[in-house]
């Protein structure tokens, strides 16, 4: 027998071993520290992730504004699946509590060129405000629309779980918003894993019960990847990132 066929009968016979092909593994660039000049450090990372066994990346969208206008150079630099481009702020539009459209329209447009496949924003929330909070579930089907329009596979909004995240999932369109939940419980996950897009994990020994949901509900999308917050300026880089792997690997058999 050959080493493939015995393999896939292994596979067979032990389900446990095969990998979760429905599954895909994409890192955050924030853990590592990308300084000036952004895009050369971030090619760097790259291709230290790619080593490490991911298969795409996240990253904020001041690693690659640079390069909107050589693209097509910069594009061939990347030597992963661009899973998204994160627009995260200190201040956000203080009518939709997101990005303003016309900063969302410019990453997007620019984006796309290199290949990214999603647009992911965070926001501020709008604590326990009515009015502002359809405000903001508008802002984000417009930003949608736009997404659509510019051919991404879609817009996501990346936050923690917590009541208004819950809000948005139900208001907001579900042809054209996504969602990127962070560290999410196994309950919250169960209720709300047909919109979500992506699991953004800080990964600890506490996940064996999220992955057991993903796995019960067969959600297919992707986990991205962080290290632990530290509280450091620079991100720990590989010391972290590779173990990381390691355990999304053993946890959630991918």
């Amino acid at each position: 027998m050959r080493r493939r066929e015995f393999l896939a009968a292994l596979a067979a016979a032990f389900p446990a071993l095969a990998e979760n092909k429905r599954l895909r593994v994409a890192c955050d660039t924030a853990s590592w520290t990308i300084a000036v000049p952004e895009f050369e450090n971030l090619v760097r990372v790259l291709a230290e992730a790619k080593e490490l066994g991911y298969e795409g990346f996240e990253t904020s969208y001041r690693n690659v504004q640079g390069q909107f206008e050589n693209w097509k150079e910069a594009r061939t630099r990347i030597e992963l699946p661009f899973y998204g481009v994160h627009i995260f702020q200190h201040e956000y539009d203080p009518k939709s509590n997101i990005p303003s459209h016309q900063l969302m329209l410019r990453i997007a447009e620019g984006a796309k060129k290199l290949g990214c496949q999603r647009l992911i924003v965070s926001g501020s929330p709008v604590n326990g405000d009515a009015e502002r909070m359809r405000w903001k579930s508008g802002a984000l089907a417009r930003a949608g629309r736009m997404c659509r329009d510019l051919g991404f596979e879609r817009l996501c909004y990346q936050g923690p779980e917590d009541g208004e995240f819950a809000a948005l999932v139900k208001d907001a369109d579900p042809d054209i918003v996504r969602f990127v939940l962070e560290n999410p419980t196994a309950e919250f996950f169960a209720k709300h894993h047909k919109r979500i897009d992506g699991l953004h994990l800080a990964v600890v020994p506490a996940n064996e019960s999220l992955a057991a949901e993903v796995k019960k509900t067969g959600w297919q999308g992707w986990i991205v990847a962080a290290a632990v917050p530290t509280g450091e300026e620079n991100g720990p880089g590989r010391s972290a990132m590779e173990p990381v792997r390691a355990e999304i690997r053993k946890q959630f058999n991918t």
